[in-house]
């Protein structure tokens, strides 16, 4: 095994998950634009019903088909670059879990430097974390995430 990492070609990505993910960004910049234009209490009320004309109808469509749904889409976005990423790099380096790791702290200094020095409402920090806890799941059966889901459920009782 080769030690030796690189981008992938233009041939081996997969298309249509970075046009999913320039979509999932075009609605995280439409959330943004409204985090920018609006004190962050205010958002937290929904709706502002203050608004009037174009205002009125832009806002509705953002706050019903905008607001909160593609940090999801993101998130899944994440995930499954995490397990294309790893499986590739099982393929062509001895340490997978390493190179992951390093890739998280990198993204992890981006995000502290952004947070800190730019824009308060940067998300790169969390996933960085976050993705911390993935390479703790690496190789698990469907049975243990599904216990370890179901454990750590805001849907139980």
């Amino acid at each position: 095994m080769t030690t030796l990492t690189r981008p992938v070609s233009a041939n081996e990505r997969i298309h249509m998950l970075d046009v999913i993910r320039g979509f999932a960004l075009l609605g995280i910049l439409l959330m943004n634009i409204e985090f920018f234009q609006r004190p962050l209490t205010a958002m937290m009320f929904g709706f502002d019903n203050s608004l009037t004309g174009i205002d009125r109808s832009v806002g509705w469509i953002v706050f019903t088909f905008v607001q909160g749904k593609f940090y999801t889409m993101f998130s899944l976005l994440f995930g499954i670059g995490f397990v294309i990423f790893y499986d590739r790099a099982k393929q062509h380096h001895d340490s997978p879990r390493w190179l992951f790791f390093r890739r998280l702290l990198i993204l992890g200094l981006f995000g502290f430097v952004h947070i800190a020095y730019i824009w308060g409402g940067d998300i790169l920090l969390t996933y960085a974390i976050v993705g911390l806890l993935l390479l703790f799941f690496i190789n698990s059966s469907a049975a243990r995430l599904w216990k370890w889901g179901w454990r750590f459920s805001c849907f139980r009782s």
